[in-house]
């Protein structure tokens, strides 16, 4: 089950990011703040995971896995994997600190070309 989650994430986020370079009538700044918002996502994920898991009664630590029954399934696994995701932003958020000063370039340079009948 979390192999298939980690796979699915995976293949949206890779969706996403195709969706968002393919059209591109949507402004330089707009792209780049969309990536800001995947590169978040990690970090999104581990605080769902801690939320849920309290809302549920259950522990959700990164030691491991803590039995947690909903509707008589263990998602114990998921919610410990999706506790560890946030590690990830070790790399994702130094890249969307970066990604973020570009789309505020980009938007300042777009704001300067425009006529000031189109802003």
């Amino acid at each position: 089950m979390t192999t298939f989650l980690v796979l699915f994430t995976l293949a949206l986020a890779g969706f996403v990011g195709y969706a968002v370079v393919r059209f591109t009538r949507i402004p330089g700044y707009a792209r780049a703040l969309a990536g800001v918002a995947l590169m978040l996502l990690p970090v999104a994920a581990g605080l769902a995971a801690g939320y849920v898991g309290t809302a549920l009664g259950c522990t959700v630590n990164e030691a491991g896995a803590s039995p947690c029954l909903v509707g008589g399934v263990d998602i114990g696994g998921t919610l410990g994997t999706l506790a560890v995701l946030p590690w990830l932003g070790f790399f994702t958020l130094p890249a969307a600190a970066v990604l973020g000063l570009v789309a505020l370039v980009l938007f300042i340079s777009s704001r300067r070309t425009q006529p000031p009948s189109l802003r």
